[in-house]
């Protein structure tokens, strides 16, 4: 009897599998209360409101828990998942001891359980291997893989075993082995199999852009990159919220390869779908102004840059105790912008606010601290 326990996956499109949400019970599941919150993270989770998501995967996880004897099997698959996401939110925040103690407690379920060949299990796996991709890990990784891939090949998971071939492919690029990484991900795509709609398409193509510019094949690159936001814009329209997680990948990737001009078309159109989409005060809508400030200051743009992050800081400032960092970083962008502009007396005046800001609000060692250490030698370059 299929599953009647009804999680949130989303359009499977734009989706990664990072935030797809399975569950493999065979009885109905009662607490429809849990659900609504398990399924409120993973809609938080999927537009990187990390710092919303995991308040509700802990209550999840407190509630569960704090039930004295045994857990029902459909209690112990939510509690793994509710670990596994709040383990991929701490990852994605870059905690990642954290991250790896939430996969442990998940394991030990599933171990203790005896629910070793349930998508929970290959999910918490895949989870695992993406962690130790990132701490450059690989024989770590490559095992979690391989154990997933026994996983699902019993479970008949085609969308599953895509991305386990994905993840080797990531494994593949990170462990600076580009070539073999896009074998790996030109096979995905050359498959005979027709692709599951539940593979995240853009995010391979996107991964291809990111591997091809690496090796050098610029043209090649941007022919990926460009199918990457094109295929969601065709499915679901230019102005979809959709859209912000995928331009905010492209934008990243363009961005660290000095594509600067590229990366303020596809910037310039996500700044339009998140003042669209996202509430004035938003923080997001802030990161994704910033983002577009600093292209136009790599282009020497400096008027559109200045406007951007004056914006920017505008929208961190109306919630100082959320975007400590990212108030502090505007400071100093809105200074370094005025400096190139010529107006010393306004960047002087500027970078001593953000200071006296980071002085108040960061911890002594962090590192924005030297950004304004080293103030003199900038304005003097300048």
């Amino acid at each position: 009897m299929a599953s009647s326990l009804k999680l949130s996956r989303g359009p499977a499109l734009i989706l990664n599998a990072d935030y797809s949400a399975y569950f493999c019970t065979s009885t109905q599941y009662q607490n429809q209360q849990l659900i609504q919150t398990y399924n409120a993270g993973l809609k938080a989770s999927r537009y990187f409101k990390f710092d919303e998501s995991m308040p509700h995967f802990q209550q999840i996880i407190s509630t569960i828990t704090a039930n004295p004897g045994q857990l029902s099997r459909e209690d112990t698959l939510l509690l793994v998942q509710a670990y596994n996401q709040l383990g991929r939110a701490l990852k994605k925040k870059e905690r990642f001891a954290e991250s790896f103690k939430e996969y442990l407690k998940g394991l030990k379920l599933i171990k203790t359980n005896n629910l070793e060949k349930t998508k929970e299990a290959g999910l918490l796996y895949h989870s695992i291997a993406d962690l130790s991709i990132a701490e450059s890990q690989w024989e770590e990784a490559r095992t979690c893989l391989e154990k997933a891939k026994d996983i699902f090949s019993s479970l008949n998971e085609e969308p599953c075993l895509m991305e386990n071939e994905y993840l080797m492919g990531l494994l593949y690029e990170k462990s600076n082995k580009t070539a073999e990484a896009i074998e790996v991900w030109e096979n995905i795509l050359r498959s005979n199999k027709k692709i599951s709609k539940e593979f995240n398409i853009p995010k391979l193509y996107l991964s291809l852009g990111r591997s091809y510019l690496k090796e050098g094949n610029q043209p090649k690159a941007i022919e990926y990159l460009e199918k990457s936001i094109e295929i969601p814009i065709q499915h679901f329209g230019e102005e979809s919220l959709e859209l912000l997680p995928v331009y905010s990948g492209l934008i990243g990737v363009l961005y660290e390869y000095k594509l600067y001009k590229e990366g303020i078309v596809y910037a310039e159109e996500s700044v339009k779908v998140a003042e669209k989409h996202l509430k004035a005060d938003d923080a997001d809508l802030a990161r994704y102004i910033s983002k577009l400030g600093k292209l136009y200051s790599h282009t020497k743009h400096h008027a559109q840059a200045l406007e951007a992050f004056q914006k920017a800081l505008e929208i961190y400032l109306i919630h100082p105790d959320k975007s400590k960092v990212e108030i502090t970083d505007s400071y100093l962008d809105v200074a370094q912008t005025f400096a190139f502009l010529g107006d010393h007396n306004k960047a002087n005046e500027v970078k001593d606010e953000g200071e006296e800001f980071a002085r108040k609000n960061l911890p002594r060692g962090h590192p924005l601290h030297h950004g304004y250490v080293f103030w003199k030698f900038f304005i003097d370059y300048v």
